[in-house]
């Protein structure tokens, strides 16, 4: 008779619910039922005098319009990265922006003798040394903060490269099409890796399994199994291919669980997990009407998965397979997300970015 308490367990926070709350009102005190609709962050509450829709916003997504806080003419995020040094990167298609969490706005990299302002910048990692990496269809560009100056690495290989991997401490792992590039920092060696058995094959994502194994994810619908020990891919796995479109599906994302799995994102059959341990596939069906295309996978400290489609966010538990759709009402700024275009900061915030900015 004293209305609802609704406890975060995520904030560790109290909410009470009652009759002439502005922020959170009742229908009335007297409650009879609470029930939530599945797969929804929506919670029903039956009162005496009628029901209470409460939007249970739990995943505590906020956005950020680029429209308001920069120049850009376009908002349209491909890349985005936040460092150690509290800033954030973004590249859209009018450029590369950066700003401190002190700023009030983006502000433009400009142009200089070492960096091409036409150049497309699609991936981001920071390294040791609080430096950053870009993959870019020009090359791969150092930014070092100590003189803040971005220029291209020296290499052999004058190829476009769309994502990139950390494999230990002074290595580096560079994507490209019909090869990889395995780079040391510290000693300035470099090597190539060609994929010789497919025509145009486009190495674009990558997720490492322990400290030893980085699977490698193609336009083609195939993955690469790569030992850093030996130096070799030790297998190749072609993912189950659409039977609707009749078409190699390509792989855009790939995180690993605790569960000896491998989670892949495709843009044409949607989602599959993979057990490394049983060597099989699973399509695996999400809460939304258009589980065909995911873009993003990112993963929290609670190891919960992250998905973006065209539709919203998702979140999916590995372990129990529970998923909550995330769209226009809570807050998700734009329903187009980009591939490529996700990064978890140091304290656990997961960055995701569209076109019109980035949650």
């Amino acid at each position: 008779t004293n209305g609802m308490y609704y406890y975060d367990t995520q904030l560790n926070t109290i909410s009470h619910y009652t009759v002439g709350n502005s922020k959170y009102n009742l229908q009335d005190n007297n409650i009879y039922a609470v029930i939530q609709a599945k797969n929804t962050n929506i919670i029903w509450i039956g009162t005496k005098n009628g029901l209470t829709k409460l939007e249970n916003r739990q995943g505590n997504i906020r956005y950020f319009d680029l429209n308001q806080y920069s120049d850009a003419k376009s908002a349209n995020l491909f890349m985005i990265k936040y460092d150690r040094q509290d800033n954030f990167w973004i590249w859209s298609t009018d450029g590369l922006y950066r700003k401190n969490s002190n700023q009030n706005k983006f502000e433009k990299i400009k142009p200089s003798s070492t960096y091409s302002n036409n150049d497309t910048i699609l991936h981001a990692i920071e390294t040791k040394n609080d430096g950053l990496l870009f993959a870019s269809t020009r090359g791969i560009l150092q930014y070092t903060p100590h003189n803040q100056q971005l220029k291209y690495l020296s290499l052999k290989s004058k190829n476009s490269f769309y994502a990139l991997a950390e494999l230990n401490d002074n290595s580096y792992c560079f994507l490209s099409t019909n090869l990889f590039v395995t780079y040391n920092s510290k000693t300035k060696t470099e090597r190539s890796h060609y994929i010789n058995n497919y025509q145009n094959i486009r190495l674009q994502t990558s997720s490492m399994e322990g400290d030893s194994i980085l699977w490698i994810g193609s336009n083609h619908g195939i993955l690469f199994r790569y030992c850093i020990k030996s130096a070799e891919i030790t297998d190749t796995i072609r993912i189950p291919a659409n039977e609707k479109i009749q078409t190699l599906s390509s792989i855009t994302a790939i995180q690993t669980d605790s569960l000896n799995n491998l989670w892949i994102a495709t843009q044409g059959s949607g989602l599959f997990k993979y057990s490394l341990l049983q060597k099989r596939f699973s399509a695996i069906k999400t809460s939304d009407q258009n589980s065909e295309n995911i873009y993003i996978i990112e993963k929290d400290r609670h190891g919960n998965l992250w998905l973006s489609n065209s539709l919203g966010i998702i979140k999916l538990n590995p372990a129990t397979g529970t998923q909550t759709a995330f769209s226009y009402n809570y807050y998700i700024l734009s329903q187009e997300f980009n591939k490529g275009a996700s990064d978890i900061t140091p304290s656990g915030k997961i960055l995701m970015g569209g076109a019109n900015g980035f949650n």
